[in-house]
């Protein structure tokens, strides 16, 4: 009987902890380099969706996630965009992306205001884990990543905020494919705003990823039972 009470308060422990991370939305974050096909860097993350921006070339997108904002998909670079960059691609050699990305706000038409020059993406479902090809990181960069309905509980990151953010268009700390990990806050959107030229990004992915307390309930759940079993026998 002991051992089922202090089982019994060992899950109220983790109920408190899971409890104290869905309240206080939080964030990690790492860099990977995987390749894709075309030597840009993309998600490690199986399973995930992904936003290529290929489709560029017809005015559409792969997904059907962004809605219209100050933003335009294209290639190349510009004076106001410049393509994200691939500092490991052939041994260092480097590479600019070749293909479609999207740049924010649109060449041509800065607002200086992040709620003017911003485009949201709305994933339909509840997410936890969001990557993206990051190009020439400024900390005027930034995205917001919203659980609709949720009293305005949101997740705000710039480009400071993930290290190094002074625009340089080829160094290999100022483009990275960022993955940002939100736990127990799930999140339906993303809004991603610049106050300058320019927010590039291309290979946005999205996934839901395993929260650790589920997985430490469900332990917790199989242990309980274990015990329940022997007190039974005995």
């Amino acid at each position: 009987m002991r051992k089922i009470l202090i089982s019994f308060a060992a899950l109220l422990l983790v109920f408190g902890f899971c409890d104290a991370a869905h309240s206080t939305p939080s964030y990690t974050y790492n860099f990977n380099y995987l390749q894709d096909g075309n030597g840009g860097l993309t998600s490690p993350i199986s399973g995930a969706q992904v936003e290529t921006f290929d489709n560029g070339a017809s005015g559409g997108y792969d997904q059907s996630w962004f809605q219209s904002g100050n933003c335009q998909i294209v290639s190349g670079s510009t004076g106001q965009n410049a393509a994200p960059y691939n500092p490991f691609y052939n041994g260092g050699a480097g590479k600019a992306d070749s293909t479609y990305y999207l740049t924010v706000p649109a060449p041509g038409n800065l607002q200086g205001d992040p709620t003017l020059d911003s485009v949201t993406a709305n994933f339909g479902s509840k997410r936890n884990y969001l990557g993206l090809w990051w190009g020439s990181q400024d900390g005027y960069n930034g995205l917001t990543l919203t659980l609709t309905g949720s009293n305005g509980s949101s997740i705000t990151i710039s480009g400071s905020d993930i290290g190094i953010a002074n625009g340089d268009q080829k160094s290999a700390a100022t483009n990275e494919y960022v993955n940002i990990f939100t736990g127990n806050f799930v999140f339906n959107e993303v809004t991603f705003s610049s106050t300058n030229y320019a927010f590039e990004i291309d290979n946005v992915a999205v996934a839901f990823v395993p929260e650790p307390c589920t997985m430490l309930l469900l332990g917790c759940g199989f242990a309980g039972l274990g015990i329940y079993r022997r007190s039974k026998i005995k």
